[in-house]
């Protein structure tokens, strides 16, 4: 919605980003060009297919260790690793 939309913009402008100044920022975007993958500044995440089309990827939240593949058209494809995640959190 809105606030989607109003975090793509803010996110997307120059010095938005806290602790990133807008040369360190386009490094990274390149880097992670080379790669094929993009993250935006509303924090999702794409890959690049062959083809150029983007991706857009996710872990599902209900089945652990899959991974979720947004096409242009927004049919959804999944890929299960069978990794077990863990909360590396403190």
């Amino acid at each position: 919605g809105a606030g989607v939309l109003l975090g793509f913009i803010l996110g997307s402008s120059q010095g938005s980003v806290q602790g990133v100044d807008p040369t360190e920022r386009k490094e990274i975007d390149e880097l992670r060009a080379e790669a094929k993958f993009r993250r935006d500044y509303d924090g999702h995440v794409f890959v690049q297919a062959k083809d150029g089309s983007w991706f857009e990827a996710r872990l599902d939240a209900q089945i652990p260790g899959t991974l979720l593949l947004r096409d242009p058209d927004n049919f959804v494809y999944f890929i299960n690793l069978n990794i077990q995640q863990i909360d590396l959190t403190d």
